[in-house]
């Protein structure tokens, strides 16, 4: 049994009891399993009881959760955007630097497909090397400050109102992020490669091995 002593104007607001301290909150293992926690709990109680989850009740800081992660949405878009433009760049320039070795390659009969493959088993190559490099170090970083907690001074009492009472930066470590980020950034590596390769096939034999 545990027990907490309140501020009673500081209870109000947070919990919305409406001048009724007659409160029983409960927590749960997984937060998704909320809902059917209370429907189970509101079928065994007398009908002038109710049940409500965290959510209901503090409405407004689930709405700007909401927001805030939307934003969050857009601005990993607009990251791996970056990137994708970034190895792009790179493997256009890398193409650029050698149009005059894929003419020589042309000209002794090598085919457009043949060259394709070329440069996607390089492309290949190299992002399989760096996500064996990024990765582990990647999820390491996220367990670590899973365990250790960045601590901002004063950052509870900026938002005390929605009901943060701690300085930590709290971190979530979870496999089957470092994973669709993986495979994502995989996937934009391998398309940025089309580009350079539709260039590659724009010039002839001749021209390629006459290109500055």
């Amino acid at each position: 049994t545990q027990s907490a002593f309140m501020n009673r104007k500081y209870f109000d607001t947070v919990f919305l009891s409406r001048n009724n301290a007659s409160y029983v909150v409960s927590m749960v293992d997984t937060m998704g399993d909320n809902d059917d926690i209370v429907e189970e709990i509101s079928k065994k109680l007398p009908t002038d009881l109710k049940v409500y989850t965290w959510q209901a009740l503090m409405k407004s800081m689930v709405e700007l959760m909401k927001v805030d992660s939307f934003f969050g949405y857009i601005s990993i878009a607009l990251f791996f955007l970056v990137i994708f433009f970034v190895i792009m760049i790179y493997g256009f320039i890398n193409v650029s630097a050698r149009i005059r070795e894929f003419g020589v390659l042309k000209s002794i009969g090598l085919s457009d497909l043949s060259i394709d493959l070329l440069l996607f088993y390089e492309i290949l190559i190299l992002t399989l090397l760096a996500l064996a490099l990024a990765t582990p170090l990647g999820a390491y970083t996220a367990y670590y400050f899973e365990a250790h907690p960045i601590i901002i001074p004063g950052m509870s009492d900026m938002y005390k109102e929605y009901g943060v009472v701690s300085d930590e930066v709290p971190t979530l470590f979870e496999p089957f992020t470092v994973f669709w980020n993986v495979t994502l950034v995989f996937g934009l590596n391998l398309l940025s490669i089309i580009y350079p390769l539709f260039y590659v096939r724009s010039f002839t034999p001749v021209e390629a091995m006459h290109h500055v």
